[in-house]
């Protein structure tokens, strides 16, 4: 990780971007703006399923396949201070505090520009104007959200538009170099450990795991997902270490610890298991070289949030979990 040197305190700078301004479009290739075509992704998605799945599984899983932004590098030049960005400063509403866990403050570790994606959101669930900002206790990595008492060591913060400024890091905060951060639709797809898979037979397990690899393939010839570039994504299906991240956050965030298999045992388990379908994948962060970031051992992070919070723009109950090899 590298720590710069920042002002004593956070600072705020008025930003007022236009998305007619064509800046944020330098460095990063064309096909990160939205110029493919959603109703291919689908085609080529359902050609694939026919291929590998029978019919009645193919369209269980065509039904299940959700939309997500790809994240794109582009380079320090590139970045602006209200586009997205991977790294640099965040852009909050003034008078906003810098967000700390147990007296330290957290670091910053992305910005997403929500009218810059706004035309790649095909879910419709992300506010179609404002600015997400993403923090984590980056130093230590205490959190990993399988402890309710990890709660605060991550921060989803949501600076609706017309009142935002640029906010520079406290200098005891250790930042990373801000890269601009474009954007390309892709289809993901569930893995078989999903709750909504759980039914399938072995064979059916195998013939979901064919599917997958060959939507990557797929996907790497259209340059969507080259070998060894980052996962970092908006949305969709998270890209699995371990297993699925729903009901650890629905328990986690109720107050259950669930570091170990007793956690699942506790008796408040069956009544709050049926709201683990709510959670949603709002942003996945994976190790990155090039930002000097590495989560445990080259893991990721899960941004989570509910549908219902989702949709009432209230990021302040959104969950972390951590997953490593």
């Amino acid at each position: 990780m590298s720590s710069q040197e920042a002002p004593s305190g956070p600072a705020h700078s008025v930003v007022t971007p236009s998305m007619t301004d064509a800046s944020w479009r330098v460095a990063l290739p064309c096909h990160a703006w939205g110029m493919d075509d959603s109703g291919q992704l689908w085609s080529q998605l359902r050609d694939l399923a026919a291929r590998h799945l029978d019919p009645q599984l193919a369209a269980r899983v065509m039904s299940l396949a959700q939309p997500a932004i790809r994240l794109i590098h582009g380079s320090a030049d590139a970045a602006r201070p209200a586009h997205s960005k991977l790294g640099g400063n965040p852009v909050m509403t003034r008078g906003t505090a810098w967000p700390a866990w147990n007296g330290t403050p957290l670091s910053f570790l992305a910005l997403i520009s929500l009218a810059q994606f706004a035309p790649l959101d095909d879910s419709g669930l992300l506010p179609p104007a404002g600015y997400l900002n993403f923090f984590y206790d980056a130093d230590d990595q205490r959190a990993w959200g399988f402890d309710p008492a990890h709660r605060g060591g991550w921060r989803a913060i949501y600076a609706p538009p017309g009142d935002a400024a640029q906010v520079t890091a406290p200098s005891s905060v250790t930042t990373f170099p801000a890269r601009a951060a474009g954007g390309s639709r892709t289809l993901t797809l569930p893995g078989w450990e999903e709750p909504a898979l759980s039914d399938l037979t072995r064979k059916d397990r195998q013939r979901l795991t064919g599917l997958a690899e060959a939507w990557r393939e797929v996907a790497g010839a259209r340059g969507e997902w080259p070998d060894g570039e980052p996962r970092h994504q908006v949305g969709g299906w998270p890209d699995l270490i371990q297993g699925p991240v729903w009901l650890e956050a629905q328990l986690a965030s109720h107050g259950i610890y669930v570091g170990n298999p007793a956690g699942y045992q506790d008796p408040r388990v069956p009544e709050l298991r049926p709201g683990a379908k709510s959670w949603r994948l709002l942003l996945q962060l994976d190790t990155d070289d090039d930002l000097g970031w590495m989560w445990g051992d080259v893991g990721r992070l899960y941004y989570l949030i509910r549908q219902e919070d989702l949709a009432a723009r209230d990021f302040s109950h959104a969950w972390m979990t951590f997953q490593c090899g």
